[in-house]
């Protein structure tokens, strides 16, 4: 049987939980810049996967991660999976 949860616990999740939020809310405004960018990209007639942008954006996640106590392994995974789906999701506006 699992012990229920003790008051600090339930304090550091409640700490978890309220990060989350706000990560979930910088990845919708960043993915608000995005469609903007799709946009733009269309217009000028830009790919919509630049490889020298992707691994500026990736090196500085990795700085960024290193700088804040935090994986760069993990930041390249995390920040490889979003510009994936950005560019996915420009693809999509590209093509229409």
């Amino acid at each position: 049987m699992v012990k229920a949860p003790t008051e600090e616990m339930k304090h550091y999740r409640q700490q978890i939980d309220s990060i989350d939020i706000e990560i979930a809310k910088l990845l919708g405004q960043r993915y608000g810049i995005v469609a903007h960018v799709a946009k733009h990209k269309k217009e000028m007639g830009i790919p919509s996967v630049l490889p020298d942008r992707v691994e500026q954006v990736v090196q500085n996640a990795r700085r960024l991660g290193a700088e804040h106590d935090v994986d760069p392994d993990l930041m390249e995974t995390l920040y490889r999976a979003i510009i994936k789906r950005a560019c996915e999701y420009e693809d999509t506006v590209i093509d229409s």
